[in-house]
């Protein structure tokens, strides 16, 4: 595994420390708490948000978990959450149906988590994050070099260099079951200046100074 996202509820390995049979690798997920100081630093970016739409998929293990721990840290920022589930998304315009229903709620920002379905339509949800001039949080850098205002989230390439690892430990004779699932230890937090600007946000020097990179 490459970044595989909860192995052990899918059944993959029998546990982390020990995954038993001919699968092991490296796990993107960092945990629900990560999700709730994205949102902390959605809000710090951005504070007088208040209402913020959530694109998740409850199909998935990790992201519903994810989403309780920002419902818990939601009224400590002042914040409103809007979940809105993308696993029945198949086509542009059942994602157009839920932009459209983001607006009547009043949405003032997104969070957009890092699903298949996100990720399938990165762009029309930064499209839609731009036009409707909601400042928005990704987990994936891929939304940030297209546009997206900020992403904090495991460094995927990091992920891919610790993948190479474990395939040289295996070509080498190492059991995958002897080889224990690692979880991610490297974090980036990606800013978009230029989109900040057409926002009309300024991005506070406390997110600038931690930040891995800085678009302009």
């Amino acid at each position: 595994m490459s970044g595989s996202a909860d192995p052990v509820e899918h059944g993959l390995v029998a546990s982390l420390r020990n995954p038993g049979g001919n699968i092991t690798g490296v796990t993107h997920s960092p945990g629900p708490e990560f999700a709730a100081k994205g949102l902390e630093l959605l809000k710090e970016a951005a504070p007088s948000i208040s209402r913020v739409a959530v694109l998740v998929d409850s199909s998935t293990v990790h992201e519903p978990l994810s989403l309780e721990r920002q419902r818990a840290v939601a009224p400590k920022l002042v914040l409103t959450l809007l979940p809105h589930d993308v696993k029945d998304v198949r086509s542009g315009d059942d994602l157009a149906a839920i932009f459209s229903e983001i607006m009547k709620e009043g949405a003032d920002a997104l969070f957009v988590y890092p699903n298949f379905v996100n990720g399938k339509y990165a762009s029309a949800i930064t499209s839609f994050a731009s036009a409707s001039r909601l400042p928005a949080m990704y987990q994936d850098t891929d939304y940030t070099d297209i546009g997206g205002l900020i992403s904090y989230y495991t460094n995927w390439l990091s992920l891919r260099r610790r993948a190479a690892f474990y395939v040289d430990k295996i070509i080498k004779g190492t059991k995958p079951a002897d080889l224990p699932v690692e979880e991610p230890t490297t974090f980036e937090l990606v800013v978009n200046l230029k989109t900040a600007k057409a926002l009309g946000l300024s991005i506070p020097p406390s997110i600038l100074t931690r930040a891995d990179k800085v678009m302009e």
